[in-house]
């Protein structure tokens, strides 16, 4: 009997392995699969919204030359259709795309100020004719708004105008209110404001309103005949308000048509980088000069857009080497297809203009191969940054804008001595004050934090085997991934010699793990290929990474109680032959 008990625990066991490796399987399969269909989705968008701008540039550059010749007032109106049709195709592909971007992992913030009157007009602006459509009177409610704002003005504005262009569409001969409040509910009611669209139109159902922000999906079927659409705008509202630290809901108690409330901080929270050089960058107060090298008109025509910039444009080498000559930009955008025409381009710029700031714009099929090909993007031996196209004309500021500071940070921070020089990460002492700040942060504003620490831990052994110059690749190509993975707001910190650690404030468990599981879906494959290719060393290094999520409901939230418990899941996650990680809540 006692044998009999033995061998069924044992088959027990073997059965329970197995079905645990058939679900592991499984869900490796779906992410895959998932994986798999974003990508497709951000290349196809990509692929179908490069001519479309090209179809809408020209039929709004015919349009402009109708109206200043005698006698062709006749065509304006086909042209009209041309161009309209043509931004209502590109709206649907845009929303395919910033799902994919979303789902992917990387659609980030881009953090500006900006005063909240010109916002508003702009939106307005944007929306009206929307509204004259249909008949419909948009109104506008104003209660004690903050003078400016301090978040992603692009990923806001697609927020607000994804809920007014569904209140315009679905509502006729009737209004439609946009009112601004202070945030209810918050122990920071200041902080906090609340964006309010209200119609008078068909109205949502409870049934309804359960599968509302679920992509690709509409009220019902019907909907999407009568009315048009992709399902998405409120998907990625939704995503796009987790983003920027709030929220959006539905208002069940509205009866007359629909109402949707979105709760945002006024001010999100600025890093120290920011708090240092805030008021050193003035977009308004000066211009800085930017050589482009693209022949892509459309670009051409959103470079010459974006404000206190003064823009030229370049399409050959030769050109771009005689401007170089005559006066140094305060950047260069170069358009990378273009780079791939001419061997050798990159290579000349950095051998005679080492100096030179270089933003270069990507097609999305074209990062990984550039990330491999280029691992110093964003050291003072690589390239400064990288741009995914397609990308709209406020989202293009707002990098360039961000390239130009973070040049200004790393001097600035260089003299203070905060900046590790190997991997161009911050050093330890800021760590240690920069955590500082955010554990306050956690606890009196009650937002989520997180905390990384990952370790290479057979580099030790590996580095027996390489020169001191190896080491130093190995290292700074570790720094140029996690700088290339994290978000604006992020804090990457070389910890010690073969640690580092990522601060990623006003992130919760659910954000987390994807961002892990991209950072060493990133950051193993290349360092690995690195030392068999590069260095012929044929072992694995092995990572691990520890993660704590910090929550405000403990009172004993100290810089000890933290680190102790990053600790200790670091060395759970070593648990995992090989690379792996572990997650806890504090």
């Amino acid at each position: 009997d006692y044998l009999r008990l033995v061998v069924q625990k044992e088959q027990e066991i073997q059965s329970r392995q197995k079905l645990e490796d058939d679900l592991e399987s499984a869900r490796r399969a779906a992410e895959e699969a998932n994986q798999a269909k974003s990508t497709f989705l951000a290349n196809m968008s990509h692929e179908l919204r490069t001519p479309l701008n090209a179809i809408i540039g020209y039929a709004e550059i015919l349009e402009e030359e109708c109206e200043d010749r005698i006698g062709m007032d006749d065509l304006l109106p086909d042209l009209e259709k041309i161009s309209s049709s043509g931004k209502h195709l590109l709206e649907m592909i845009n929303q395919v795309l910033d799902l994919s971007k979303i789902e992917s992992g990387r659609s980030q913030l881009y953090l500006e100020k900006f005063y909240m009157a010109d916002f508003l007009k702009d939106v307005v602006n944007t929306i009206s004719p929307l509204m004259k459509k249909n008949g419909n009177e948009l109104r506008l409610d104003e209660r004690q708004l903050p003078e400016y704002l301090y978040t992603d003005r692009v990923k806001l504005k697609q927020v607000l105008l994804n809920l007014l262009s569904n209140a315009a569409k679905f509502t006729k001969n009737g209004q439609v209110w946009l009112v601004m409040e202070p945030a209810e509910n918050t122990q920071n009611a200041e902080k906090w404001l609340t964006w309010v669209v209200r119609d008078t139109g068909v109205g949502i159902t409870a049934e309804q309103a359960k599968s509302l922000f679920a992509p690709f999906t509409q009220a019902d079927v019907s909907t999407t005949r009568e009315f048009g659409g992709t399902g998405l705008g409120l998907a990625i509202s939704r995503s796009f308000c987790a983003m920027m630290g709030g929220s959006i809901e539905i208002n069940d108690g509205w009866t007359e048509g629909a109402e949707f409330r979105v709760n945002l901080p006024c001010r999100m929270e600025l890093s120290w980088m920011d708090m240092l050089t805030e008021d050193k960058i003035d977009t308004a107060a000066e211009e800085y000069v930017v050589v482009a090298m693209t022949r892509d008109n459309a670009l051409t025509h959103m470079l010459s857009e974006v404000s206190s910039m003064r823009v030229s444009v370049r399409q050959t080498p030769a050109e771009l080497m005689t401007v170089l000559q005559q006066n140094m930009p305060d950047l260069l955008v170069i358009e990378h297809a273009m780079s791939e025409e001419n061997d050798g381009l990159y290579h000349l710029l950095h051998q005679h203009y080492p100096s030179l700031n270089i933003v270069v714009l990507l097609a999305a099929t074209e990062v990984d191969q550039f990330l491999i090909a280029q691992p110093l993007v964003g050291t003072d031996d690589g390239f400064l940054d990288y741009i995914v196209q397609p990308v709209e004309v406020l989202e293009l500021q707002a990098r360039l804008y961000s390239s130009l500071r973070s040049q200004r940070y790393i001097r600035l921070l260089e003299e203070r001595a905060q900046i590790d020089l190997v991997t161009n990460l911050w050093n330890t002492q800021h760590f240690v004050m920069r955590l500082d700040v955010e554990l306050s942060s956690v606890l009196r504003y009650q937002r989520p934090c997180s905390l990384l620490k990952l370790s290479l831990d057979n580099f030790t052994e590996i580095r027996a085997l390489l020169t001191p110059q190896q080491c130093h690749r190995v290292l700074m190509k570790v720094g140029a991934i996690i700088r290339t993975t994290v978000r604006h707001c992020d804090v990457p910190c070389r910890y010690q010699d073969n640690d580092f650690v990522i601060i990623l404030p006003e992130t919760g468990q659910q954000q987390v793990l994807p961002f892990i599981q991209r950072l060493l879906q990133q950051l193993v494959p290349l360092l690995n290929t690195l030392l068999l290719q590069d260095f012929h060393i044929d072992k694995a290094l092995e990572v691990h990474l520890g993660a704590v999520v910090l929550v405000h409901n403990i009172k004993e939230l100290t810089t000890p109680v933290v680190m102790e418990a990053i600790d200790l899941s670091l060395s759970k996650s070593r648990e995992a032959y090989g690379c792996g990680y572990y997650i806890e809540t504090l």
